[in-house]
C-alpha cells in the first residue's frame, strides 16, 4: 500500500512539474511577444538612435521579465514623444557618462543594460533668468 501512495505521490508530483512548466513557457512567449510588437513599433519612428537603442535592448533582453516590459513600455512612451532622446538610455550612452567620471572603480562598472535606469540625465533647463531676459 505504502508502494502505490508513494507511485501517486510521485506521478501526481511530475504531472504537475510539467503542467506549471509549460504555464511559465506560455507566459514568457507571451513577454516575447510583447517585446517584439513594442521594438518594432519603437522602430518604425525611423530615428538612428532609436534604432540603436532597440538593437541593444533585444541583445540585452533576449527573453524579457515583467519589469523589462514594464520599463520597456515607459521607455517607448518618452522615445515617442521625443525620438531625440533615445540615445541617451543607451548602453553606450551609460558607459560613456561612467567613463567621464574620472574615477576608476576597484570592481569595474559591471556590464551596462540600456533602459531607464541611471540613464544620462536631459540637458540642464535654462534658468528662468535666462529665459525672460529677452523680454
Amino acid at each position: 500500500m505504502l508502494k502505490i501512495i508513494v507511485g501517486l505521490f510521485i506521478a501526481g508530483w511530475v504531472v504537475s512539474s510539467i503542467l506549471h512548466t509549460s504555464e511559465e513557457d506560455r507566459a514568457q512567449q507571451a513577454r516575447n511577444t510583447a517585446q517584439a510588437d513594442i521594438l518594432v513599433a519603437m522602430d518604425g519612428l525611423h530615428d538612428a538612435g532609436v534604432s540603436k537603442l532597440v538593437e541593444e535592448w533585444r541583445d540585452a533582453h533576449e527573453q524579457p521579465a515583467d519589469g523589462d516590459l514594464v520599463e520597456l513600455r515607459l521607455l517607448a512612451e518618452r522615445v515617442k514623444a521625443d525620438p531625440a532622446s533615445a540615445s541617451r538610455y543607451t548602453a553606450e550612452a551609460k558607459r560613456a557618462k561612467l567613463d567621464s567620471l574620472g574615477v576608476e572603480p576597484l570592481f569595474g562598472w559591471g556590464t551596462q543594460k540600456p533602459g531607464l535606469d541611471g540613464a544620462v540625465p536631459a540637458a540642464p533647463a535654462a534658468p528662468a533668468s535666462v529665459v525672460t531676459a529677452g523680454r
